[in-house]
């Protein structure tokens, strides 16, 4: 790797000493936050931009791109000791420069959660429901099980009853059945006992709560597409990662019903279309800083390719 990468590729990621007014409400949401999971952001980081260029970046990179936002070098290397011990991460030494990647674990994890993460419109949905019934007579594994299809989607009906509505987006139904459940398939009634059925299996006030907060706190920024496409490319970089990692606070905790069975006014859809605006206002300012910015072990980081742009459009 060239030397005078290394040499320089600190420096130039830092921004401009005065954030734009734009900018300063998703800092100072960030900034509430205290202490500080550099870890949670980093895999933010990693899974957002890194992921799709190839995987690899400088530790230098990795501190240049976060300090500005409050995240310390030492603060990093203790998040990364132990986001390698966890596996999510593999460090890769060349001569006294270290180089951090997702693990296969990890980047396996970010991809299903970044479906989630970047899904486009409402899927259809025909009324159907999968329906699981847990089967273990220990009351431990239950749990876990329970645990497990939350993660999926699924809300719970009852004690070992596990509901959630079947659409495209769902995953796979040999993925969902094992040997601790029963799996069966129901049929909704009228939009009125569906969306008491939503109400009983998924707590959506908090949900809608949260989905308020980040709106009042990105509002502003959904408004100026077109100034956010002027932003200093090092605040267009900040702007996207704080937004992701804010959205991913919220949105990978919401099951994506279907919209027929949501309440009326729902705050998650405008939520959506609000951080799919600025995501793709701020983008290319992005790109233009990890291109100026970011090392790898072979020196610039390659281009991110098309699947970066087809984020939120609904296109695999």
């Amino acid at each position: 790797m060239p030397c005078e990468l290394i040499a320089t590729g600190h420096s130039r990621l830092m921004p401009p000493s005065s954030p734009p007014p734009l900018v300063r409400p998703l800092l100072a949401r960030f900034e509430r936050r205290r202490p500080i999971r550099a870890g949670s952001l980093i895999i933010t980081l990693y899974g957002d931009a890194i992921a799709p260029r190839g995987g690899s970046l400088w530790l230098g990179s990795l501190n240049g791109l976060v300090e500005p936002l409050g995240v310390e070098p030492g603060l990093v290397r203790t998040a990364f000791s132990r986001l390698v011990s966890e596996g999510w991460f593999e460090r890769n030494r060349v001569r006294q420069n270290s180089f951090y990647r997702l693990s296969s674990q990890g980047a396996a994890e970010f991809i299903e959660a970044g479906k989630h993460i970047y899904a486009g419109k409402d899927a259809p949905w025909n009324g159907r429901l999968d329906v699981q019934i847990l089967t273990d007579p220990e009351p431990k594994k239950r749990s876990a099980v329970r645990d497990r299809l939350a993660r999926q989607g699924y809300g719970q009906l009852a004690a070992n009853v596990m509901v959630r509505p079947a659409t495209r987006r769902s995953p796979d139904q040999r993925q969902t059945a094992t040997h601790d459940t029963m799996r069966l398939t129901a049929t909704a009634g009228d939009p009125a006992d569906a969306r008491r059925l939503a109400e009983t299996c998924w707590r959506l006030d908090h949900l809608d709560a949260a989905y308020d907060a980040l709106l009042d706190d990105i509002a502003g920024l959904a408004r100026a597409p077109q100034d956010l496409a002027r932003l200093d490319d090092a605040y267009a970089f900040q702007v996207r990662l704080l937004l992701i990692h804010e959205w991913r606070r919220v949105v990978l905790h919401d099951p994506l019903l279907p919209r027929a069975i949501l309440p009326v006014n729902w705050p998650g859809t405008e939520a959506r279309d609000a951080v799919r605006l600025i995501y793709r206002a701020v983008t290319p300012g992005c790109e233009r800083w990890l291109d100026a910015s970011a090392i790898n072990e072979r020196g610039r980081l390659p281009p991110a390719g098309k699947a970066t742009a087809r984020r939120f459009s609904g296109r695999p």
